[in-house]
């Protein structure tokens, strides 16, 4: 079951009588498209997988984000057959583009042609020519991050603020690997509008991009980009990350392999989740009691909004709440002035069993079993 909130003026968050979804509404899939298996929230728009090979997608059509053959906005369910020797495993949507990769490792994108290194807009998903077994992917403003089985990292699309890793802002058409990376096996990433995050399999944890906002938690608020990855010092048994799909105010939220959530970056509007709207250049533990004592799984940083799901299926949301972000009934007319400073659970969903979560910067996105 593919579930959806927030903002739907471009209708990603499905239907609406108002623009807004301000609870968790289920989004009807034909039965013969198969069962979803996978969700993303991307840039006004929503994307899933089924168990069937069907891409399943709604909102904003520009640039062929939707994969569904035009370039117009859908706001009910469309779909689209991928054609593929193997089942379909995984999508992420960035704000532009969107990705996902099959069970053999081959990866197919379509969007924006900055993202897809290509000299017009893919508005049907396109096989990429990288012949290497892909387990991750991760799609940020018109770029992409994906690791490989073996641990290797790849990046391309567009370089603004350094997001490739590559110690330039060059476009990257097609996927180079992160040679900053080298010798660790990545097992995350994370791309958001303009910085990212890398983890290894031994729990370090790497930071590079825009650093203006404290989001890399190095200590550091510098206008200057960090063009390659960099070691956050002290950071250990990182196991998943997320960066912030806003382009001012960023982000963002790390797991580690005990549950625990810790956040970094600009504190705007609580979405820190620490009580308050102040910001760090470094990470910073959230309670564990601001979670109930639940161990978190997974954790996700819209724009101005987070959340994150717990190891019992429960959804929390912190941050801004306008237009219904955090799923919160109360949102109602309180269009600029909602907010949670601490994480709360999503009540109306609190018996339903979430697999995955996300957000991106105006609405979010939970699968149910």
């Amino acid at each position: 079951m593919l579930l959806t909130w927030g903002l739907s003026k471009n209708g990603q968050a499905g239907p609406s009588t108002n623009d807004k979804v301000l609870v968790p509404q289920n989004i009807p899939i034909k039965k013969q498209y198969g069962q979803i298996i996978d969700i993303s929230a991307g840039g006004l728009f929503t994307g899933a997988l089924t168990n069937k090979n069907y891409l399943i997608s709604f909102g904003c059509g520009k640039y062929g984000r939707l994969g569904c053959g035009d370039e117009n906005d859908h706001t009910k369910v469309i779909s689209n057959l991928i054609s593929s020797n193997s089942k379909l495993a995984k999508i992420s949507c960035g704000l532009w583009h969107a990705a996902a990769i099959d069970n053999n490792g081959s990866l197919y994108i379509w969007g924006h042609l900055k993202a897809c290194g290509t000299s017009s807009n893919m508005t049907q998903p396109s096989l990429v020519d990288l012949n290497k077994n892909v387990i991750g992917i991760s799609c940020g403003f018109n770029y992409t991050l994906a690791w490989t089985i073996e641990g290797v990292a790849y990046s391309w699309g567009s370089g603004n603020n350094g997001v490739l890793g590559h110690g330039d802002m060059a476009q990257q058409k097609k996927p180079k690997i992160i040679e900053a990376l080298n010798g660790h096996k990545i097992v995350d990433m994370s791309a958001g509008y303009c910085h990212c995050t890398a983890i290894c399999e031994d729990g370090k944890l790497f930071t590079w991009g825009k650093a203006a906002f404290g989001s890399l938690g190095n200590g550091s608020t510098s206008k200057s980009d960090v063009l390659v990855p960099q070691l956050v010092t002290g950071f250990q048994n990182a196991k998943q990350s997320s960066c912030s799909m806003g382009e001012n105010h960023g982000h963002t939220l790390v797991v580690n392999k005990s549950g625990t959530v810790f956040v970094t970056g600009d504190g705007y509007k609580g979405k820190l989740g620490l009580g308050d709207q102040e910001s760090h250049t470094t990470f910073q533990e959230i309670p564990g009691e601001s979670f109930g004592g639940e161990a978190i799984m997974q954790v996700m940083a819209g724009g101005i909004s987070s959340a994150a799901l717990s190891s019992k299926g429960h959804v929390f949301t912190w941050g801004c709440g306008s237009d219904g972000r955090l799923g919160h009934p109360e949102a109602e007319g309180h269009r600029y002035l909602f907010r949670s400073d601490q994480p709360r659970i999503v009540e109306s969903i609190q018996d339903m069993n979430c697999k995955k979560v996300s957000a991106s910067y105006y609405h979010m996105a939970a699968l149910i079993d």
